[in-house]
């Protein structure tokens, strides 16, 4: 019993340690962060066209910065800025900056902000957004293996081998 829990925690201490090692590689490739934005017109900056092909994430951090369908670029400004914005799925704002998340389907977009200089404005998207929702979950269980492996490897280590004179 002592040997199997041994050879099992050490299996599942193996196996977690590569999938939790190995997920953040396969995400790099689907993950991209900019904070390019051109002045438009006064006070006005935007992203260069988005080109979203299939299911993605846009997340954009700093106040005043919006997502818009490329075709109301011309059309939104400050005031109506509420108007145009893709609805958001998460907003929150973590150490003072706002983030805004948002899921979008195929299309082209922008992200566009107002004020004097867009410094702390910038985005990140995340492509083939199911793919990378799996492998975040990969990470997790990998994570959640090796503690488990650590546990039972532990067990099998400190259990006493039972008397065989009895």
């Amino acid at each position: 019993m002592r040997k199997t829990l041994l050879i099992i925690g050490l299996v599942i201490l193996v196996a977690g340690l590569i999938i939790a090692a190995s997920m953040p590689a396969l995400e790099k490739p689907h993950i991209k962060t900019y904070d390019q934005l051109e002045l438009i017109s006064s006070g006005k900056y935007a992203s260069s066209e988005l080109y979203i092909a299939g299911e993605s994430e846009i997340s954009v951090q700093g106040s005043n910065t919006y997502l818009v369908d490329a075709t109301n670029l011309q059309q939104i400004n400050e005031s109506n800025a509420g108007l145009y914005n893709i609805h958001e799925v998460l907003n929150l704002t973590v150490s003072g900056v706002e983030t805004h998340s948002y899921v979008v389907s195929s299309g082209q977009y922008y992200v566009v902000y107002f004020g004097d200089t867009p410094s702390s404005a910038t985005y990140t998207i995340i492509s083939d957004y199911g793919l990378v929702s799996v492998m975040g979950t990969l990470y997790v269980s990998g994570l959640a293996m090796i503690l488990i492996g650590i546990v039972v490897t532990a067990l099998g280590a400190v259990l006493i081998p039972k008397n065989m004179d009895k």
